[in-house]
């Protein structure tokens, strides 16, 4: 009864999907977690980042699991797998020390600690690898909570940090970007980003791949 109150009430989306559609994909005993219970039921909006779950690619430590029914709560930045056992639907928060990285939605996560960036020394937990070439661009997809009309509710509040000659710089506006390339590189930043109409701060993924190859076009011509 619990997991069906789970789902009733806090992801009406997953019950109307079919059970059915779940699949059962065989796991190794490297997959291990505990019972996913989020504490925040009254709240507006959802932690998650996909609310109909979404078959990913995980790999925990040295095994790829291919094809897994997945949650990513980005507000507790935990790894969801939904699993069908016995005709009960199963939550089970993987164990993130395990997981050094994992594909979701055609994108890729990786767990900065056990990564190739880890000297950066940025806040631990998975970071979306949002562009990789001579600069990267690191995504740290979040939501906070927030105090509206009496109620708690989530908000998206994502963080960009790009990365170049191995220094990470929080990008939240323009100025950013050219204080982290340099200021001759200022006019045609300014340039690139009024001839394609885009806001930094109101940038859509779309926009910060355009964003993403044009600096990194800069820097391979320097």
């Amino acid at each position: 009864m619990l997991t069906l109150f789970f789902i009733l009430v806090i992801h009406p989306v997953l019950y109307n999907q079919s059970t059915q559609s779940i699949p059962n994909v065989p796991l190794s005993n490297l997959v291990q977690g505990t019972l996913y219970l989020p504490e925040y039921l009254s709240f507006n909006g959802t932690p998650l980042y996909n609310q109909i779950w979404l078959q990913g690619n995980v790999k925990i430590l040295n095994e790829i699991h291919v094809g897994i029914p997945l949650w990513y709560d980005i507000y507790s930045d935990d790894l969801i797998m939904i699993r069908l056992e016995d005709g009960e639907i199963l939550f089970i928060k993987l164990i993130k020390e395990f997981i050094p990285e994992f594909f979701l939605d055609g994108r890729r996560f990786i767990n900065l600690e056990y990564s190739m960036l880890r000297h950066l020394l940025l806040p631990s937990g998975f970071y979306e690898l949002f562009y990789n070439g001579t600069i990267k661009m690191l995504l740290k997809r979040r939501k906070r909570l927030t105090r509206k009309d009496s109620q708690d509710a989530f908000v998206q509040d994502d963080i960009w940090y790009l990365i170049i000659d191995d220094q990470v710089y929080r990008v939240k506006g323009k100025k950013d970007l050219w204080q982290a390339l340099g200021k001759e590189f200022k006019k045609p930043i300014q340039s690139f980003l009024s001839s394609n109409r885009i806001r930094v701060r109101k940038a859509t993924d779309a926009d910060w791949k355009k964003i993403s190859s044009f600096i990194n076009n800069l820097k391979e011509q320097e």
